[in-house]
């Protein structure tokens, strides 16, 4: 049986609070109920149902043939009719009738297809507000709302916002099911994911914060399984796997912004008083490469102490390990990796003839979306740019050579040169032969560039 090492180094302790950085008083405070909220002045009842039972006859194409009627019916037309259908619902029934919230709902929907995301906003926040009035401020009714409202937020590139937004709906689904719940996990882990894609966007020294954020939420995770479901679950695979990418991203930061130094002066190997302590963030980044590994090993562990796992399954984690070696310069480990990966092959007769799906040819190495900068080349007609090239991969996975055969949509012949050298920075895992890395020559390969700003 192997060990399974713990992904972490410094790892949370278990029981430790997910919402340990959700700004709490903001649900807490968009939760008031307002008291001077008042119903508007009733009219005629007989009136008012007329009025909702009207809105849903629209103006038909008198011109259509029977079985082929067409509703003639603007975006205008539907917006007005559900604010007629909000007002006569308020004088029916009052301000905080579920109706009026589901009503200003699908109004905050039709806006948003019409672009209006000040509206819709408005018109979410309303319904979510009635939806709190009814059943509570933990009600788990209002993620609809929320939603809407990260949808509105990501039209607007409000990235900040909806970083909110994902906390309160987390917020509320740890009041409704619980610290330890498992239900929570597939939210933890969209998340997670959404704050390494908006690292990804804007890959700044500030945005630090979204990698932070999705290590403590896969972390927390994690341990939540295995202290439930126990260690060796396959459930956990998916966790630790981002928790994987996200090491990787952090690694990448440390590249792009060299933690635990300032003007040239380590604060790691100073051992004067007057040196700073690292912060736990700059923890993280100093140890992503550990933490990565650690959790690429668990993965390993796991499904070799799981009788349900397939020898496939673990060849793959086995290469997998090895690539995360080979991503940091670590050849004779990454060779070590790889080697066990063919030797588990070897044992099982069914695989033996699909090793060239793993390592009959050399493949990219990347945790990140890969693609290339276009250095503000914009594509012609508005086309998707993509390299396509024939490579000289080395056994270590380095990129020797490049000749690019197409440059689709891009003009202007010294891009080649520039494409060449974003090429030679990427890391391939080797073709393998009999568990041994080897170099390789006229390798195709194609990635698209990345769109102009």
């Amino acid at each position: 049986m192997m060990a399974l090492p713990s992904p972490v180094a410094g790892a949370a302790t278990p029981g430790d609070d997910l919402l340990v950085d959700i700004p709490r008083r903001q649900a807490l405070n968009s939760a008031a109920i307002r008291e001077d909220d008042q119903a508007p002045p009733a009219g005629d009842p007989a009136t008012d149902r007329a009025d909702l039972q009207a809105i849903d006859r629209m103006p038909l194409d008198e011109d259509a043939e029977a079985g082929d009627m067409t509703i003639d019916v603007t975006p205008a037309d539907l917006l007005a009719a559900y604010q007629h259908q909000i007002d006569a619902q308020q004088t029916l029934h009052g301000t905080y009738d579920p109706g009026v919230g589901e009503s200003l709902a699908a109004m905050a929907r039709l806006l948003q297809v019409q672009g209006d995301h000040d509206g819709a906003l408005m018109a979410y926040q309303r319904a979510m507000h009635i939806q709190r009035v009814n059943n509570g401020i933990y009600s788990l009714g209002q993620e609809p709302m929320l939603r809407g409202m990260i949808d509105s937020y990501l039209a607007r590139n409000d990235t900040e916002s909806v970083g909110q937004h994902l906390d309160q709906l987390l917020w509320l689904y740890v009041k409704s099911y619980g610290q330890g719940d498992p239900r929570i996990l597939p939210l933890v882990t969209e998340i997670s994911e959404w704050h390494l894609q908006a690292y990804d966007q804007n890959p700044s020294r500030k945005s630090l914060y979204h990698l932070v954020r999705a290590h403590r939420l896969v972390a927390s995770a994690i341990d939540l399984v295995s202290h439930q479901v126990g260690g060796g679950t396959l459930t956990v695979l998916p966790l630790l796997r981002n928790l994987v990418v996200t090491n990787f991203y952090l690694a990448d930061h440390q590249r792009r912004y060299p933690v635990g130094s300032s003007e040239g002066f380590s604060f790691r190997t100073n051992t004067s008083p007057m040196a700073e302590p690292l912060s736990q963030e700059e923890l993280l980044v100093i140890n992503s490469y550990q933490n990565g590994r650690r959790a690429q090993e668990q993965i390993v562990a796991t499904l070799f102490n799981n009788p349900e796992a397939t020898n496939t399954d673990r060849i793959q984690a086995l290469a997998e390990l090895g690539d995360w070696y080979l991503l940091f310069g670590r050849v004779t480990s990454a060779q070590e990796a790889y080697r066990k990966a063919w030797q588990v092959a070897m044992t099982d007769p069914e695989l033996t003839g699909k090793l060239d799906t793993v390592f009959g040819s050399p493949r990219v190495i990347s945790l990140q979306p890969s693609r290339l900068p276009r250095r503000g080349l914009a594509p012609a007609d508005g086309d998707a740019a993509q390299v396509v090239a024939r490579l000289t991969v080395n056994a270590r996975g380095e990129v020797k050579d490049a000749d690019i055969v197409e440059l689709d949509s891009v003009d202007d012949p010294s891009v080649s040169q520039l494409v060449t050298q974003e090429l030679k920075k990427l890391r391939f895992r080797p073709r393998i032969v009999n568990g041994e890395m080897v170099a390789s020559n006229d390798v195709p390969f194609a990635l698209p560039l990345l769109a102009a700003d």
